[in-house]
C-alpha cells in the first residue's frame, strides 16, 4: 500500500509538474510577445531540459511526500498485523498530518481496551474452569452436533470418560441409553429436561443413580451461546429493534448437561424404608402379644383359671419388657448419631470397666450352660470414656455371645493394649466358640436389626440394635469395631479406643497380642 502511494505521487507530478511549467511559460511568453522564440528551434533544446528537470523534481517531490505520509500508515498497518496476531500490548507512534495522529491515538486506546478485555475474559475463563472443576457434579457441553466440548472433572470420573474424548459425538462417549436418551430429548425439544438414570457398574461393584438435568442453549445474533429463555439485547437498526429477542429465536447452541450423583441419596432412602419397616416389625409382633393375652385375660381367665392367668400376665409383662428395650435402644442410637452425644468422659482403667461387666454377666452365661474367661494384661490400660457407655459396650458384645453360642462353649472376655506413643490404643474384645458368621454376611453385622439367625435372636428377647449401638458409642470415643469369624470355630469382636492423653505423653509400649488367642481365627 505505502509502495503504491509512492509511485502513484511520484508518476503524478512528474508529469503535472513539468505541464504546469510548460504552461506557465507559455503564458509568460505570451504575455511578453516571444512566444515564437519560445518555440523556436535554437530554444527548443532548452525548453526541452528544463521540461526533463521540472519532471525529476515533481518525482522526487511526490516520492518525498509520500514517504512522508506512508511512513505514519506503515507503522499503522504493521501495529494492526501485530494486535491481530494478539500483541496487544502494541503501541504506535506517528509523526505526520494531524488526522494521522490522532488516528495512532485512536489506534493505541483501541488496543489498551482490547487488552484489558482480554485480560477480563481470561481471568473470568480461569475462575470459571476452577468452579467448574471444583463442582462435585458433573458438567458436560455437548454442540449442536451432538459432539462434545466439555467434560469437567467429575464427569470424567462419574462416566469414565478419558482424555480424548472430547471431539467425539455423546453417545460413544457416554456409552448409556438411557442418558443418552435424555440429552437427545434436551438437544431436539429445546426444553430443559430432568430424568434420573442408571450407570451399569464396573465388575464388583455398586450401580450408580444420576439425576440428569438437560439445559439446551442458543445463539444469539452475534454467535454467543446463551440458555434458552435469556433476553438478548438487539443492536440498534435491527430488524428487530426496540425489542429484545430470546435464544430459542436463534440456531441452537447445544445443551449443558448437569449429572448429580444421587446415590447416596438413595442408599439413604432405602435404609429410611428399611428402618421404618423393621421397627413396625419388631413393635407389631409384642403389641400382638400383649393385646392378644391382655383379651383372653379380659374373657374371664383370671377367675377360672389363675395358674393359666399368671402365665398370661408373665409374657404380657415380658413383651413389655422387650418393647422398653427395643424403644431404649432406638432413643440411644438417636443420641449416639447425634453431632453432640453427650459422653460423660472419666479416667478409668478398661481393664476394671470388664471384669466388673463379665461379674455381672456370668450368671446368665452360666444359666445358658457357657463358660465365662477374663484375660488382660498386668499393666494399667487406663481410657479417657464414658464409663456408662463402656459398660453398654461389653454387655451387648456378651449378649450377643450368649446368643450364639451353644451349650458347652465358652465366652471370653478380653483386654489389651496396641501400639505406641500417640498410636497406643487400649483394645476390647470379646471371643466366643460359636456357630460362627458366614463371610458374606459378616459386614453386615453392625446394621440396624440386621440378624444373622432372625428366629434365634427374637425368640432369646434381642432387638437386633446391640451390635449398632457398640459401633456407634465406640465411633463416639474415636476409635473402631470390628469382627473376625470362621463357621464352626467362632468369632471375635474387637474394638479400639484412644489410650489416655496422660499415658501416651508417658510413652506407654503396646502389648500386640491376647492373651489366648482366638480359636475362630478373624
Amino acid at each position: 500500500m505505502a509502495g503504491g502511494l509512492r509511485r502513484y505521487l511520484a508518476w503524478r507530478l512528474a508529469v503535472y509538474f513539468p505541464l504546469g511549467v510548460a504552461v506557465v511559460g507559455t503564458v509568460t511568453a505570451l504575455l511578453l510577445g516571444e512566444l515564437p522564440q519560445l518555440f523556436s528551434r535554437d530554444f527548443l533544446p532548452t525548453l526541452i531540459l528544463g521540461l526533463l528537470v521540472a519532471a525529476l523534481t515533481g518525482a522526487g517531490l511526490g516520492w518525498a511526500m509520500a514517504e512522508r505520509v506512508t511512513r505514519p500508515v506503515r507503522e499503522l498497518v504493521a501495529g494492526a498485523r501485530q494486535l491481530a496476531a494478539g500483541e496487544f500490548e502494541r503501541r504506535v507512534h506517528v509523526d505526520g498530518p494531524d488526522e494521522l495522529v490522532t488516528l495512532a491515538r485512536a489506534f493505541n486506546e483501541m488496543a489498551a481496551r482490547l487488552q484489558v478485555t482480554l485480560r477480563e475474559l481470561r481471568t473470568e475463563q480461569a475462575r470459571l474452569a476452577t468452579v467448574v472443576g471444583a463442582m462435585t457434579s458433573g458438567v458436560l457441553f455437548i454442540d449442536g452436533d451432538g459432539r462434545l466440548r466439555l467434560a469437567n472433572p467429575a464427569a470424567r470420573r462419574l462416566l469414565d470418560i478419558p482424555e480424548q474424548a472430547l471431539g467425539r459425538d455423546y453417545i460413544s462417549v457416554t456409552r448409556n441409553y438411557g442418558l443418552a436418551r435424555v440429552i437427545e430429548e434436551g438437544l431436539v425439544g429445546g426444553q430443559v429436561v430432568e430424568h434420573d438414570v442408571t450407570i451399569p457398574p464396573d465388575p464388583g461393584a455398586a450401580p450408580r443413580h444420576v439425576r440428569v438435568t438437560v439445559v439446551p442453549l442458543g445463539t444469539d445474533a452475534g454467535g454467543a451461546t446463551v440458555p434458552d429463555g435469556v433476553d438478548v439485547p438487539c443492536e440498534a437498526g435491527s430488524n428487530s429493534a426496540g425489542r429484545g429477542v430470546t435464544a430459542a429465536e436463534g440456531k441452537r447452541g447445544g445443551v449443558v448437561v448437569v449429572l448429580h450423583d444421587i446415590t447416596e441419596i438413595r442408599r439413604l432412602e432405602q435404609i429410611r424404608r428399611d428402618f421404618v419397616a423393621n421397627v413396625s416389625h419388631e413393635l407389631r409382633t409384642p403389641v400382638a402379644a400383649v393385646q392378644g393375652f391382655a383379651e383372653t385375660l379380659l374373657e374371664g381367665v383370671i377367675r377360672e383359671d389363675p395358674a393359666t392367668a399368671e402365665h398370661f400376665a408373665q409374657v404380657i409383662h415380658r413383651e413389655a419388657e422387650r418393647m422398653a428395650r427395643l424403644v431404649q435402644d432406638l432413643l440411644d442410637l438417636a443420641r449416639l448419631e447425634s453431632p453432640e452425644p453427650g459422653l460423660q468422659r472419666e479416667r478409668f482403667d478398661l481393664r476394671d470397666s470388664a471384669v466388673q461387666a463379665a461379674e455381672r454377666f456370668r450368671p446368665r452365661l452360666e444359666a445358658a450352660g457357657l463358660r465365662l474367661e477374663v484375660q488382660s494384661p498386668p499393666e494399667p490400660v487406663p481410657v479417657w470414656a464414658d464409663r456408662h457407655r463402656l459398660d453398654q459396650v461389653w454387655t451387648n458384645l456378651l449378649e450377643n455371645a450368649r446368643q450364639y453360642t451353644p451349650v458347652g462353649g465358652t465366652v471370653t472376655v478380653a483386654v489389651g493394649r496396641e501400639g505406641q506413643g500417640h498410636q497406643a490404643m487400649a483394645v476390647g474384645e470379646v471371643r466366643d466358640t460359636g456357630r460362627g458368621i458366614p463371610p458374606d454376611v459378616l459386614p453386615r453385622i453392625f446394621e440396624r436389626f440386621y440378624r444373622v439367625d432372625p428366629g434365634r435372636s427374637r425368640a432369646a428377647g434381642g432387638t437386633g440394635l446391640g451390635l449398632a449401638i457398640v459401633k456407634h458409642i465406640i465411633e463416639a470415643h474415636g476409635g473402631v469395631v470390628g469382627a473376625e469369624s470362621q463357621l464352626g470355630a467362632g468369632t471375635v469382636i474387637r474394638f479400639r479406643i484412644p489410650l489416655a492423653a496422660d499415658d501416651v505423653a508417658a510413652g506407654a509400649k503396646g502389648v500386640g497380642e491376647f492373651p489366648g488367642g482366638c480359636e475362630g481365627g478373624r
